[in-house]
């Protein structure tokens, strides 16, 4: 249970570099992040369940489950507000779009400024 709960956080911490458009350009800051962070904890979870293979009981599972579903909502929040606050810009964006595992996600964290990731991690914190 601990691994999965670290792999939300580590999920989130990576999620913090990805971006949002501004609206006319083809997506907003909330479809964006909403579609990011499901796309995410998804992963997220499958490979949680995977790793814990035959020593997470059902409850565990349902645990996690439950956990991730209370996460979704406050880091969807905080991540919108943060891409609305910061202005993030169409390449972390496209980068965000383009992303589809942790790896990926990883490479957007250069298309925000030092001020972004530190407001989106502040965001973040505070969400958890």
């Amino acid at each position: 249970m601990k691994k999965i709960s670290i792999a939300f956080v580590a999920t989130f911490s990576l999620l913090a570099f990805a971006g949002c458009k501004k609206k006319g350009g083809g997506g907003d800051c909330d479809s964006t992040v909403n579609s990011a962070v499901d796309r995410m904890m998804d992963q997220q979870m499958k490979e949680g369940m995977k790793e814990g293979g035959d020593k997470m009981t059902p409850e565990m599972k349902k645990m996690a489950e439950d956990m991730a579903n209370q996460m979704k909502p406050k880091m969807k929040a905080a991540m919108s507000k943060s891409c609305k606050d910061d202005k993030w810009s169409s390449d972390a964006l496209k980068c965000l779009d383009s992303a589809k595992t942790m790896d990926e996600f990883e490479k957007c964290k250069d298309k925000f400024t030092p001020d972004q990731q530190k407001n989106m991690d502040k965001a973040m914190n505070e969400a958890m």
